[in-house]
């Protein structure tokens, strides 16, 4: 009986484990991605005087 009980406290700590490491992707890869949201809008903030003192003929 003591088996069962170690092999379910096994899959607890095993399940808990890949719960833990899929949200750090999770975190990881939305971290990443509002890098490049920054970015972008850094890039328009820079770009945008210039689009709009230009000649509009």
């Amino acid at each position: 009986m003591a088996r069962n009980g170690d092999e379910q406290r096994d899959s607890r700590i095993y399940l808990a484990t890949e719960r833990t490491f899929l949200a750090r992707i999770r975190t990881a890869l939305a971290l990443m991605a509002f890098g490049f949201v920054v970015a972008r809008f850094s890039h328009a903030l820079v770009v945008l005087p210039y689009a709009q003192n230009r000649d509009p003929r």
